[in-house]
């Protein structure tokens, strides 16, 4: 019997905003908490937002992990035309530029 899931296969989804984030199943959880940030594989694996939107991996395979797709009936929540993940906030409250790969 195939599978009807076509994202995340062997990873954890969650949503954030207007996209699907996968985590790898060895994050135990795929949500943005102070446990993300010491979790096995590491913050960039684990961290929905500050790790893996933020450094802009988007899933090109149904078995990738750590990374992002957008959600089909969503748009970005920014209309000034930038990549909505573009600023970041720093655990001071600072807006942050962020290097987006694309």
């Amino acid at each position: 019997k195939k599978s009807k899931k076509e994202f995340c296969l062997v990873g954890i989804e969650t949503i954030v905003g207007a996209y699907r984030v996968c985590c790898p199943a060895s994050c135990g959880a795929c949500e943005e908490t102070p446990a993300c940030r010491s979790s096995s594989p590491g913050a960039l694996a684990c961290c929905p937002s500050s790790g893996i939107l933020a450094v802009g991996r988007e899933c090109v395979r149904r078995k990738e992990v750590a990374c992002f797709g957008k959600l089909p009936d969503l748009k970005p929540a920014s209309t000034d035309g930038a990549h909505p993940l573009a600023k970041r906030r720093s655990p001071s409250g600072a807006s942050v530029d962020v290097a987006l790969a694309g």
